[in-house]
């Protein structure tokens, strides 16, 4: 092994790792793959398993990242088994010794399966924590950073072919990585930006909603066009345009009474009866300038009384369930007060 090249690789994958893009609570991405990517091309599967998961655990104590310490194992272990993976397949197919410039198929076949290694232990942690499918909605949550993915594992493609001749060449791709991070970075604050205007308009419909008195019938009809201009707005956005059709229906029912169009049954998806029982459930319990926001009993009630007409009742089952349990785990998680005097201890401790 050359001891400058891993020193030089070591480097810049700790560095890489100091400014994570956050996606959302449980998800980030950091510009270190083509680091690493570099390195099991170059390096063989022990000492770039080493490198990946030493400057993941550097990276997380110089940032100050304060988790516990099975995230941190979980952190390097992903990018070890990932990195490992790819060196792996890269050794196998093109063979010891292999130069890295003649092997396209090798280099193709490790970027893959260090991708999926990563990308499918990440999805498994996350959709365990959240309670969902791993594999639903995979191409909806990975569609927007496989071109930063792909991006990157070519750039430590090419950091390799030049390193494999001249080492130092690898410092001159610390420049494309810093692209690839901050544009990783003005397309989160896009989507931030974009949800928060969305939220904002979301508000100002509410501001309908908290009219004293009933609407009038042009009040009425306006209010019935919110849904058909949220899905306007939203079809327009790239991230967003996925959840237009929802919004769009989110006010039909089951039984074909409601509105836009009057759909019914299976043409509506189950997302729908799912938010528009979410929505009932906020109207219903949210204090109005005309009433006081309801007990969950009666709202419990109406779920019930309109299972099957206005929603799905796959939907309303389940979102019952889930309110009955929370409000029972309440209860048990509430302390008790202990009444009567307090009896000593029979022995102490000393």
């Amino acid at each position: 092994m050359d001891t400058v090249l891993f020193a030089v690789l070591m480097a810049m994958a700790a560095v890489a790792q100091l400014w994570p893009v956050h996606l959302s609570v449980k998800m980030k991405i950091t510009v270190d793959d083509t680091a690493t990517f570099a390195a099991a091309l170059l390096l063989g599967p022990f000492y770039a398993m080493i490198l990946a998961g030493g400057t993941t655990l550097i990276a997380l104590h110089f940032r100050g990242v304060r988790q516990r310490w099975y995230n941190r194992g979980f952190n390097a272990a992903t990018s070890v088994l990932s990195t490992g993976a790819a060196a792996t397949v890269f050794l196998l197919v093109a063979g010891a010794g292999g130069q890295v410039v003649r092997e396209p198929w090798a280099i193709g076949l490790a970027a893959l399966a260090k991708y999926l290694i990563h990308s499918t232990l990440v999805d498994l942690v996350v959709a365990l924590q959240m309670r969902r499918n791993p594999i639903a909605g995979w191409w909806t949550l990975h569609r927007r950073l496989l071109p930063y993915e792909a991006a990157l594992l070519v750039l430590g493609a090419l950091a390799a072919i030049a390193a494999q001749a001249q080492p130092w060449t690898l410092l001159l791709f610390g420049v494309p990585m810093a692209v690839v991070l901050l544009t990783l970075r003005d397309s989160a604050r896009v989507r931030e930006q974009t949800k928060s205007a969305i939220l904002e308009l979301a508000d100002l419909i509410d501001l309908v909603l908290l009219k004293p008195g009933p609407l009038t019938d042009e009040e009425q009809r306006e209010m019935r066009r919110h849904a058909e201009i949220g899905h306007r707005l939203l079809s327009r956005l790239p991230e967003f345009w996925e959840g237009a059709e929802l919004v769009l229906s989110h006010h039909e029912r089951h039984d074909g009474a409601g509105y836009p169009r009057g759909l019914k049954g299976d043409e509506l998806p189950i997302e729908v009866s799912v938010i528009s029982v979410a929505d009932t459930y906020d109207a219903m319990t949210t204090d109005r300038p005309y009433r006081k926001g309801l007990a969950w009993d009666a709202v419990r009630a109406e779920l019930v009384r309109q299972r099957g007409k206005q929603w799905r009742e796959l939907a309303v089952d389940s979102f019952i369930e889930m309110i009955d349990d929370e409000r029972r785990n309440a209860r048990v998680e509430r302390p008790q007060t202990t009444q009567g005097p307090v009896q000593p201890a029979a022995h102490a401790l000393t």
